[in-house]
């Protein structure tokens, strides 16, 4: 597939500082706005843009720099902050967040699980830990052997995998056992993974890493989950890769690099051991 002269087909929200974008699993579209000067995220329903669906604003005059996310059902808004808090929020209930307390410094990733009642986040403290999204409660810290710095999270898309991408390797956990299944060591090229995504039928596992001194071109990895195996490596971006996305059927994915380029990539090419296409 080549060049089909692409182009923007419509522009919501222009006059908005957007800080992150969601599709919703359903085919809603959300979209989250934080607002740094008033520490305020307003959330829209982008198919009618003109009024925000909720707001939200952290109970503090504690100036939060934060990262956010969506649950895959609609229902919560979670953000965590570089003092370590978390916040939940019910959509339907903006005003009363619920307060997850427990990491000690930045929150660098969180993910819901698919059906929405967990949460498990990442943190420059060295940890990542697994909440209970309805009761409010701490469930658990997954278990590592060393310090590795910013972990990237996410769960797998039926929920019964965990992923973290940190310093070194990749580590799988059983979301039900809450044990270590697999580590995959990274090789020393990219040791840094800045970026996570699970292929839709959850077999596959696509990482991203971070751009290092002398580095020219980052890699793009796709591992098979079940085995670990490096079955393909990308290479194209120019800048660290901070954001992977599969299409539906799971035969592109997207990257999305520090520089402000998005290239996607034949997947199912490579997975039928053909030379792959990038497409533009």
């Amino acid at each position: 597939m080549g060049y089909r002269g692409k182009k923007v087909r419509e522009r919501l929200m222009k006059d908005e500082n957007i800080r992150s974008f969601d599709v919703l699993p359903d085919g809603k579209m959300l979209a989250a706005l934080a607002i740094f000067l008033h520490d305020t995220t307003k959330v829209w329903n982008v198919q009618n843009p003109d009024k925000p669906i909720a707001e939200f604003r952290k109970p503090s005059d504690y100036w939060w720099e934060r990262y956010e996310v969506f649950a895959p059902t609609g229902e919560y808004l979670a953000a965590g902050g570089n003092d370590g808090s978390v916040y939940v929020w019910n959509l339907q209930q903006p005003d009363h967040p619920t307060l997850l307390t427990g990491h000690t410094d930045h929150i660098y990733s969180l993910a819901f699980s698919p059906d929405g009642k967990r949460l498990v986040t990442g943190s420059v403290d060295n940890s990542a830990r697994l909440w209970d999204v309805e009761l409010g409660e701490h469930i658990t810290i997954l278990p590592m052997d060393e310090h590795h710095g910013s972990i990237k999270v996410l769960f797998s898309p039926c929920g019964n995998l965990i992923a973290g991408g940190m310093n070194n390797e990749i580590r799988l956990w059983c979301a039900e056992k809450l044990t270590t299944l697999r580590i995959i060591p990274q090789p020393e090229d990219s040791k840094r993974i800045l970026a996570l995504a699970f292929s839709p039928c959850g077999n596959y596992l696509a990482s991203g890493t971070w751009w290092e001194k002398g580095m020219q071109k980052m890699a793009i990895r796709l591992w098979d989950v079940a085995t670990g195996e490096n079955i393909h490596t990308f290479w194209g971006q120019n800048s660290d890769v901070q954001s992977l996305a599969f299409s539906p059927n799971g035969n592109m994915l997207a990257s999305g690099s520090f520089d402000g380029t998005i290239l996607v990539w034949d997947v199912d090419a490579c997975l039928r051991k053909e030379p792959y296409n990038l497409r533009f």
